[in-house]
């Protein structure tokens, strides 16, 4: 099984391509593919890239293959090297990448497209803060000016296509931490970035990057060392603070909101 729904000449050119790659993910796929269709956008492309699903999402997608623009399923070497197969068809002037199991905000779109219409350079990110599905919908924000120590948050980033363009696609080579690789990129190169204080997205913790959290703490620390220059020492030190604060947190999960209060 390969390309299920291709309907992208019936679309010539769309403003807002959005990916979603998935694997077995029925518990949330029709959240997630429901979040993206509801939004008042009618120039939209919508590719949503399987790894060879064996459960019920397949079945879920189809429900909704009037509003999918693309759909392809075959297994494949991973997150990062489903949403390249995206990335390289996509078509949107505004890409956005949303996981399987978080969704976008009613009004995220109309956001993004406002301020994306304000600015002059086709190169450029932006970005907006999230809530936390099982937190109380607490919204958290984390700043494109963090990004030598820390990843923004992904499912509320929208990159233009010519950035993609410039820069390149996602390294295969990472597999957990890929975006954040392209992200620092993005930074180091001097891509624009520009802030939305209100949250584009829903973000439900306990998905991949969570449940690899050791292996997403070490490719972070790998890539800072690769793009940074900081020597090996550094790199293993940041990547055992970084662990221990995890398990810490894991273990006395109110220190977290402790640190939000002060």
């Amino acid at each position: 099984m390969s390309v299920i729904i291709d309907k992208r000449t019936s679309l010539p050119n769309p403003k807002f391509s959005i990916i979603t790659v998935v694997l077995n993910g029925e518990a949330h796929i029709e959240s997630c593919v429901r979040s993206v269709i509801s939004q008042n956008q009618p120039n939209l492309e919508y590719i949503i890239i399987d790894g060879g699903s064996t459960d019920d999402t397949l079945r879920i997608i189809d429900k909704y293959k009037d509003n999918i623009t693309y759909l392809r399923s075959e297994t494949d070497n991973g997150i990062y090297d489903g949403l390249n197969k995206g990335l390289e068809i996509s078509r949107g002037e505004i890409i956005g990448i949303l996981n399987s199991d978080d969704q976008y905000k009613s009004n995220a779109f109309q956001l993004v497209s406002e301020l994306h219409a304000n600015l002059l350079t086709k190169s450029h990110v932006i970005y907006g803060a999230i809530e936390l599905k099982d937190l109380n919908f607490n919204t958290r924000f984390i700043s494109h000016e963090e990004l030598a120590s820390r990843m923004i948050y992904h499912p509320a980033t929208f990159v233009t296509k010519r950035t993609y363009e410039e820069l390149g696609l996602f390294n295969r080579n990472f597999k957990v931490a890929g975006d954040y690789d392209f992200m620092l990129r993005c930074f180091l190169a001097n891509v624009d970035f520009h802030a939305i204080s209100l949250p584009l997205a829903i973000y439900t913790p306990g998905g991949y990057s969570d449940k690899n959290w050791k292996k997403s703490i070490y490719e972070t620390a790998r890539i800072q060392g690769i793009h940074l220059k900081k020597p090996f020492y550094k790199t293993l030190f940041i990547f055992i603070a970084t662990m221990v604060k995890t398990l810490v947190l894991k273990k006395f999960p109110m220190l977290l909101f402790w640190r939000q209060r002060k």
